[in-house]
């Protein structure tokens, strides 16, 4: 699962980085917290945090940089709620 602070999903396009930690003693879990500068306001710092659950055994800290790309997105609840209710 990944939360962000991001109002709209166009904000996570351009460079993000993420930063994490994973322990796993055999049930565990993985946890990074993650910025992203959209390409759209560089200046805006969208966050967010992503947490795993993990099985197996270890642990690790790790650091990524990716670059997302948002293409048309659609949304059913969305599409619903403006069927239903003209919002």
């Amino acid at each position: 699962m990944t939360y962000t602070n991001a109002t709209d999903i166009q904000d996570l396009t351009g460079i993000s980085y993420s930063y994490g930690l994973t322990l796993v003693p055999s049930l565990g879990v993985s946890v990074d917290y993650i910025e992203f500068n959209p390409s759209s306001n560089p200046n805006k710092t969208c966050r967010g945090i992503s947490i795993v659950i993990a099985f197996g055994g270890g642990g690790d800290f790790h650091a990524t940089e990716n670059i997302t790309e948002s293409t048309r997105s659609w949304n059913p609840f969305l599409e619903l709620r403006k069927t239903f209710f003209g919002k």
